[in-house]
């Protein structure tokens, strides 16, 4: 037997159980271990809504943006990538929009809306 099988711990016994582990920390091979024991398994869709809900609303401090954004100073889009972006951006200028427009492309975009989407529904096409 590898353990007794049905029987439940007293509350007593589990609040000991759990002041005795306080406070240790695992060794770095046992971290090790249960690192490359989750490797390569991937969380399901319903798991991944609720990590992006409970991010939901939360806003980066000024150091940590501070931070962020001086990790990609200096750095710069390959060529192969600045023209796929180029190719994305193609024919959806919006310097020409009158202002009313124009806010309701940015409405759009922050709905997740593509450019040339916006773009299309602002100059009163269908997608």
């Amino acid at each position: 037997m590898a353990w007794p099988k049905g029987k439940t711990h007293s509350a007593e016994t589990r609040a000991k159980m759990s002041e005795a582990k306080r406070g240790k920390a695992h060794s770095a091979e046992t971290r090790a271990k249960m690192s490359e024991a989750q490797r390569g398994k991937a969380h399901s869709a319903e798991t991944r809504a609720k990590m992006s809900e409970a991010q939901r609303g939360k806003a980066h401090s000024a150091e940590t943006r501070a931070k962020m954004s001086e990790a990609q100073r200096g750095k710069a889009h390959s060529a192969e990538t600045r023209a796929k972006i180029s190719e994305a951006r193609r024919g959806t200028d919006v310097r020409g929009l009158s202002d009313a427009d124009y806010h309701d492309f940015r409405c759009f975009r922050a709905k997740g809306f593509t450019r040339a989407e916006a773009l299309k529904l602002v100059q009163g096409g269908r997608l």
